[in-house]
């Protein structure tokens, strides 16, 4: 299967009104939605550049055949990143990845979750005048 029709399969379980964007067709971010932005490695890695974005955190580069990891955007809005080695291995987290929506982080080794995590939130002090 290509790597262009893994996105519809994708879009069903983890859509919930989020907008899909394949990189390699350069979409450009929404302002008011959040994304879920799936492919091969150099193109997502290419798109998260074009849109000024973090890159792909430094704990999952390079380890298995698939990264998973979600980033607030600068809209307040939230990107799930789905970055794979190949269309196969992206095609082998349709079943597996609607099972992990509690955690921030995955790596994947064909289907098999080899690694997982929960990012560690930030205290924010606020003060009030």
């Amino acid at each position: 299967m290509e790597a262009a029709n893994v996105g519809a399969e994708f879009a069903d379980p983890l859509g919930d009104g989020a907008r899909i964007i394949e990189p390699r067709f350069g979409e450009r971010l929404p302002r008011d939605a959040s994304v879920i932005v799936f492919g091969l490695q150099p193109d997502v890695d290419a798109w998260l550049a074009q849109e000024n974005l973090a890159p792909e955190p430094e704990p999952l580069r390079n380890r298995g055949s698939a990264q998973v990891w979600t980033a607030q955007l600068p809209n307040g809005k939230t990107m799930l990143a789905i970055s794979a080695r190949d269309a196969t291995a992206l095609q082998a987290l349709l079943r597996p990845l609607p099972h992990y929506g509690k955690q921030s982080w995955l790596v994947f080794d064909g289907a098999k979750a080899v690694d997982r995590g929960v990012w560690e939130v930030k205290a924010v002090s606020w003060r009030f005048e």
